[in-house]
């Protein structure tokens, strides 16, 4: 059987180069794609709302922090009783974070 052994100072110096945040951005913009193509429409609308109003309120937020680029697929959008329906898709490096903290401890 494979092993894929990652190695976090690879991780983060590839997560800080140029070229990954326009990457992760062209990625993101797919989940983006998938997320609206499969998000509920309701060719009436729902609660007053247009139709299309899931769809219309999914995108992607991109962003830098210490460990280098990330981005979220995200919407705001809300049932009529105020719950989110949340974040699609997140890539973030959480595991990174812990096998970094565990190299510390």
């Amino acid at each position: 059987m494979s092993q894929v052994v990652l190695h976090p100072e690879g991780f983060l110096e590839l997560a800080r180069s140029p070229g990954f945040a326009a990457e992760l951005r062209r990625v993101a913009e797919v989940v983006r794609a998938n997320a609206v193509n499969k998000a509920p429409t309701s060719k009436a609308g729902s609660h007053g709302r247009r139709p299309g109003y899931l769809r219309s309120q999914i995108k992607v937020v991109s962003r830098v922090d210490t460990l280098g680029a990330y981005a979220d697929v995200v919407t705001e959008a809300a049932t009529p009783k105020g719950f989110r329906y949340g974040t699609y898709w997140e890539h973030r490096r959480h595991y990174l974070l812990q096998a970094v903290n565990e190299r510390q401890m």
